[in-house]
């Protein structure tokens, strides 16, 4: 009878680091997005000051090593990052004009939730399609 506790609390102590690794993994400093195709990787990372900032390879070959996003002097440092997380999308869409009337619309997207030591929020999103990608930044006042 003891053995059967001692089975149970080991699977309930595993079940609840899997479940801590998820919540751990929400809140990260360090992320990764692969374009579709897997030939573009985009790394979301905070710098020791708290400054966002990410790097480009295409390839496997750097093509921007990690770079500052570039905000006014007072929002440049002191973020942290409030959750982060990733989908892909498969879909396509249709056009009036051009040489397909169908176009493909694949695309990985990774949004990362930030807080300024101010208290002000900011969201960014990479996507990243096989051609191209971007990057949204949102900030509420």
């Amino acid at each position: 009878m003891l053995t059967s506790y001692r089975r149970c609390f080991a699977i309930l102590l595993g079940a609840l680091t899997v479940v801590s690794l998820v919540f751990i993994r929400g809140a990260t400093a360090d992320d990764e997005l692969k374009s579709p195709d897997g030939n573009v990787v985009v790394r979301f990372a905070l710098q020791e000051d708290g400054e966002p900032s990410y790097e480009v390879e295409y390839l496997s070959k750097s093509m921007l090593v990690f770079s500052g996003l570039g905000f006014e002097p007072d929002f440049t440092s002191g973020f942290s990052v409030i959750s982060s997380s990733t989908q892909e999308h498969e879909g396509q869409w249709s056009q009036v004009y051009g040489e397909r009337k169908t176009v493909p619309d694949n695309y990985h997207e990774l949004t990362v939730n930030l807080r300024n030591n101010s208290g002000r929020p900011l969201q960014l999103t990479f996507r990243l399609q096989r051609r191209g990608g971007s990057a949204i930044y949102i900030s509420k006042n």
